[in-house]
């Protein structure tokens, strides 16, 4: 006999796949009511909130084509970088098409060119040589990606010097934002160029992930008392000298101010199932998301509709039903499975 249905679920489902509605890597799904559900009832007794906050996270979060769009324009536009004039502007610069690892920089390239011609008639240089060049992408975590691509650009034009680049980000977190661009700063001089680097995003799209600023952050960041509970239930491995988020009463960004912890401790829990699914899982997998530092993962919980960053947790994201029946990648099923690099 089936289960009769939720009709709140029913709805927070249908919510959810309407945000996430034009998301591209979900082959093996319809993004419909059902497919959400079937995501969800993983979570078992957390199914309701972990919807709850889902929908409430892909209304702040999730960046569709619309958003996109809108991104571009205000980059192609006046703006502190373009200044007065746009298209004089437009004329003189050049692109860089150099992501070594990603599809992101190129499709926003595309839509920049296109927007730039229809706009000012103009056709936007691309990889040639400039005194101001710009590099485009959509969101800067660690700035890993953003720093290996521009270093390696510096190294293999030696012979380039005097000129400027320009990183024009669809979105970041404040603390990758910082470190990047310090770390690049810090390149150059090494290189003994006089190369001038500017980090911009999208005005409003700044995401808080400073230790300074756990508290109040826009990631996924536990507080110790959600982790002691998984622990005790075997679910996790504590981390000695975590700095963990302490709950101050304030009101938050990205999360609610009700669901917040149990949301946390419904990811750690599901990323924790995933990552014992693996024989040897990489030492950066972490539930909460990819990363390279000691601790519960990323933590972030935004999203384009080209993919689902790594960063966020892995029950977003992990698995694939597609995969052979003995697959580990079989046993969970994703919400936004993730188009991998290669």
């Amino acid at each position: 006999m089936l289960a009769p249905r939720d009709a709140v679920n029913d709805d927070l489902a249908t919510r959810i796949a309407a945000h996430m509605s034009d998301y591209q890597n979900n082959s093996f799904a319809n993004i419909d009511q059902e497919h959400v559900l079937k995501w969800s009832r993983q979570f078992n007794d957390d199914q309701r909130l972990v919807l709850q906050e889902t929908n409430r996270i892909l209304q702040r979060t999730y960046y569709n084509e619309t958003k996109v769009n809108n991104f571009i324009a205000s980059v192609v536009g006046q703006n502190r970088v373009t200044g007065n004039n746009p298209r004089l502007f437009w004329a003189n610069v050049s692109a860089l098409n150099i992501q070594q690892d990603g599809n992101s920089q190129s499709y926003l390239i595309e839509k920049l060119s296109q927007k730039i011609h229809a706009d000012y008639a103009v056709n936007l240089a691309i990889n040639v040589e400039n005194e101001h060049y710009i590099y485009i992408d959509d969101i800067l975590f660690s700035g890993n990606r953003i720093y290996n691509d521009i270093t390696a650009f510096i190294t293999s034009n030696e012979h380039l010097n005097n000129y400027r680049i320009t990183v024009m980000l669809l979105g970041s977190f404040t603390y990758g934002h910082y470190a990047t661009r310090i770390r690049i700063q810090r390149f150059i001089i090494s290189q003994n160029k006089n190369i001038r680097i500017d980090i911009k995003h999208w005005t409003g799209h700044s995401y808080e992930n400073r230790l300074a600023w756990k508290d109040r952050s826009d990631i996924a960041w536990p507080e110790q008392e959600t982790v002691d509970l998984l622990a005790q239930q075997n679910n996790i491995t504590q981390i000695e000298n975590y700095p963990y988020r302490v709950d101050d009463g304030g009101l938050f960004d990205v999360f609610s101010r009700e669901r917040r912890s149990q949301f946390e401790f419904a990811m750690l829990k599901a990323g924790s199932t995933i990552i014992n699914f693996c024989q040897n899982p990489s030492p950066v997998m972490k539930p909460l998301g990819y990363s390279v530092f000691d601790g519960y993962g990323f933590g972030s919980v935004v999203f384009t509709y080209k993919n689902c960053p790594n960063n966020n947790p892995l029950a977003f994201w992990w698995g694939n039903p597609e995969e052979g029946q003995r697959s580990p990648l079989r046993r969970w099923y994703p919400l936004m499975r993730r188009r991998t690099y290669g």
